[in-house]
């Protein structure tokens, strides 16, 4: 029976599904929309935006792939920071028309994604068409994205993947091809590298949490060997960045710690609160309400009619109670959350409150039981009482969450002009006033700056008109240097040394720096890249390549090419808009 139903393709719905879930983006969106290239720099826009930036230049203008990021810190990884958002299809759109326009579209491609991905979930499941958009409408027009989105939580984004990693492994789970399972491994991967841990571990979980229980309900391992499928392929397809970003978090550890405890009272806030704004102070003193805002509103109806459908409401009323109770938080040494933290990974989390995005998903599709549950009296009143709930609700969910995007306009960066000639600056990227973004489109460094760590990123560099500034390159020794060109990834220089000397660049030491042209050796010089060269003149290049990543990428491709093998073995519409019922 499940065979036949993954066979029933509803055709139009391939074309009718993504053009609505595209028009929802866009209204959503529609603050920023009207405002497209305006280039807002409040809270952590500067941080993203400088990411791109970074990559937006080294790409387009130096034709290199973007390894290195000279603009910030002193010198960091770009590909290995655990926040950059460039291995993602979307990053074409930053190439196209910029960081600013590029980001800007994405918001509205990631609101079109979260509703796709859950209206697939929906129908996957069983649910109605009608009851599938209730259920979209409820997890893409919640508060969370918006709340994020305003504050430049970009690595937050794909968090609207999770609905699409649930459905492939669903698929899989009732007897779907293996490959489903691999598709939501892939799935998996681009939330990490999109942009951060936090994304991955917090969907790997939920699928956890849904597919144990379906896995009981079968009395079948077939969801849990969906679930080992999808991790694998997570694991090989992100080994290109997950592998530097692993290292380099190692050498520089995320500031973590078990974070407050959130009280019901303030969790009830959280989902039910209509005045979610980012400037309002949230009833966790710690954080603001972009770290708690989880909009649910009058979808809170229908998904308790859910609970009439109990064995189809059993996985999602499990995976919410357990996510709940990971929301609380650190409410004591045996609270669910407290002992989590300190697993791989999950000790890297704070902000326990952000479980509560994964929670508007179980909420969706509960909600979308409640609808199906009223269609099923086959009576126009209830039909139109299941919609006239699901246009309130939208309509509610967007006077909540959307007016909060207009903060991410904020602090507009005024033109700047780019200088030729790369060098250290004594411009900020803490406190109110962050300039990373305009200090790299001005094609200045900035030494001291907001990172993933939540403190100043360790440097020796040092910027004009500070008492220790000796030039962006020296030579310690007796003789001259000259720089002949100068790009992110690769250094030239002119030495003339009259004996044994060391060519001191500015920016900070990473090993993955290499000699390639020339005599000498790579050395940390006091935390600051410098060349150890022997007497005499000669002509010097070193290069960035990330070898990390090298192996990664050898990882990635091994892994996809058994994709493509599982894939071959079955037929091409063995999954993604297949598996539903007839309406």
């Amino acid at each position: 029976m499940i065979v036949e139903r993954i066979a029933r393709v509803f055709r139009y719905e391939r074309i009718v599904v993504p053009m609505a879930a595209l028009a929802f983006g866009a209204v959503f969106n529609y603050p920023i929309l009207a405002h497209l290239s305006v280039a807002g720099t409040i809270d952590d826009w500067d941080q993203q935006l400088q990411y791109q930036e970074a990559a937006y230049q080294t790409v387009l203008r130096y034709h290199q792939f973007p390894w290195w990021n000279p603009w910030k810190c002193g010198g960091v990884p770009l590909l290995g920071n655990p926040q950059s958002h460039i291995l993602t299809p979307w990053f074409l759109l930053t190439l196209l028309f910029g960081p600013v326009v590029g980001l800007h579209l994405e918001i509205t491609l990631h609101i079109a994604a979260a509703w796709a991905g859950t209206y697939l979930l929906a129908r996957v499941t069983g649910a109605h068409k009608l009851s599938a958009a209730g259920a979209a409408t409820a997890f893409a027009g919640s508060s969370w994205f918006y709340l994020h989105a305003c504050v430049g939580h970009v690595p937050f984004f794909s968090f609207a993947y999770l609905p699409l990693v649930v459905a492939l492994a669903w698929i899989t789970a009732e007897g779907g091809q293996f490959v489903c399972a691999a598709l939501s491994g892939a799935i998996l991967a681009l939330c990490f590298t999109e942009g951060y841990p936090y994304t991955v571990t917090f969907v790997a979980l939920t699928l956890s949490l849904l597919m144990l229980p379906l896995a009981i309900m079968q009395r079948s391992l077939r969801a849990i060997l969906a679930l080992a499928l999808a991790g694998i392929f997570a694991a090989g397809l992100s080994a290109f960045k997950l592998l530097p970003a692993y290292y380099l978090t190692l050498a520089h550890p995320h500031f973590t710690d078990a974070g407050p405890a959130n009280s019901l009272r303030g969790l009830a806030v959280a989902f039910f609160s209509r005045n979610q704004d980012r400037g309002r102070l949230s009833p966790i003193p710690v954080y603001q309400f972009h770290e708690l805002g989880a909009y649910v509103g009058l979808f809170a109806i229908p998904a308790f009619a859910g609970l009439l459908s109990p064995r189809r409401a059993a996985p999602w009323l499990f995976a919410g109670t357990v996510l709940l109770l990971l929301a609380r938080g650190n409410t004591g040494p045996h609270a669910l959350w407290t002992k989590l933290h300190w697993l791989p990974f999950i000790s890297q989390m704070r902000a326990p409150s952000r479980f509560t995005i994964p929670i508007v998903l179980t909420v969706a599709m509960m909600a979308a039981l409640g609808f199906d549950f009223l269609l099923m009296r086959h009576s126009r009143w209830w039909s139109a009482v299941a919609v006239v709930l699901i246009l309130a609700g939208g309509l509610d969910d967007f006077a909540v969450a959307t007016p909060n995007l207009y903060y991410a306009l904020r602090n507009p960066m005024a033109t700047k002009v780019r200088v030729e000639r790369f060098r250290q600056s004594w411009l900020s990227g803490w406190g109110p006033h962050q300039m990373m973004y305009a200090a790299t489109v001005e094609n200045f460094g900035v030494p001291f700056c907001y990172e993933y760590t939540s403190t100043y990123w360790p440097t020796s560099v040092t910027y004009p008109g500070s008492p220790s500034y000796r030039g962006e390159q020296r030579l310690e020794g007796d003789g001259v240097v000259r720089i002949e060109s100068w790009s992110p990834n690769a250094l030239t220089y002119q030495v003339d040394a009259r004996g044994p000397a060391v060519l001191v660049i500015n920016q900070n030491y990473d090993a993955e720096w290499r000699l390639v042209m020339g005599q000498g050796e790579v050395v940390d010089h006091q935390g600051l890249l410098a060349i150890r060269v022997p007497q005499g003149r000669q002509r010097v290049e070193i290069a960035y390549r990330d070898h990390l990543a090298l192996v990664g990428a050898l990882i990635g491709f091994v892994t996809l090419l058994a994709g493509i093998g599982l894939a071959s073995s079955v037929r091409a519409r063995a999954c993604a808009w297949s598996k539903l019922h007839p309406a």
